[in-house]
């Protein structure tokens, strides 16, 4: 029996192992962090600047009830995008849709016109309401800004 005690010649067990699969991973996690999918998107401060927000009235029966609409651009992964928040007039979240989750029936919304860059904010009754109606268009993206974040090493480009 070896001289160490059974915890420590697992502990060099997994050294070993780890240097090991080091060894043969080291070329090919480089080649990855070069991919096109592993290189930053936009910055906090890019994405501020290209968000623009729109308070409009909601067709609810609710006094105060408003629609918050926020236009930005797609990302290329990730939830950000076009998106509406239905909020009573103290400032509660109701409701909202999203560029991934574009139609909720219980809040009344619906957005259309995604990838275009100037979203359309479709509202309706909850209780009684059978069709919706266009109501709002997005304010437009500030001038240059993309409609669609793309990754790249030369920072956001547009999809238009």
């Amino acid at each position: 029996m070896s001289a160490l005690l059974p915890h420590r010649r697992t502990a060099l067990r997994t050294l070993a192992v780890c240097a090991a699969v080091t060894a043969v991973l080291g070329p090919a996690s480089a080649a990855f962090a070069d991919s096109p999918a592993r290189v930053a998107g936009p910055t906090p401060a890019d994405i501020a600047r290209c968000t623009v927000t729109k308070k409009v009235d909601s067709i609810l029966p609710v006094e105060g009830a408003y629609v918050e609409i926020i236009n930005r651009p797609i990302p290329k992964y990730g939830p950000e995008g076009p998106q509406a928040v239905l909020k009573d007039k103290d400032g509660n979240v109701l409701g909202g849709v999203t560029y991934n989750h574009s139609v909720n029936e219980e809040a009344g919304l619906k957005l259309t016109n995604l990838d275009s860059g100037r979203a359309q904010l479709w509202q309706r009754r909850p209780a009684g309401g059978v069709v919706f109606i266009p109501t709002d268009d997005f304010p437009a993206l500030p001038k240059g800004c993309p409609i669609r974040w793309e990754a790249g090493t030369a920072g956001p480009t547009s999809v238009r």
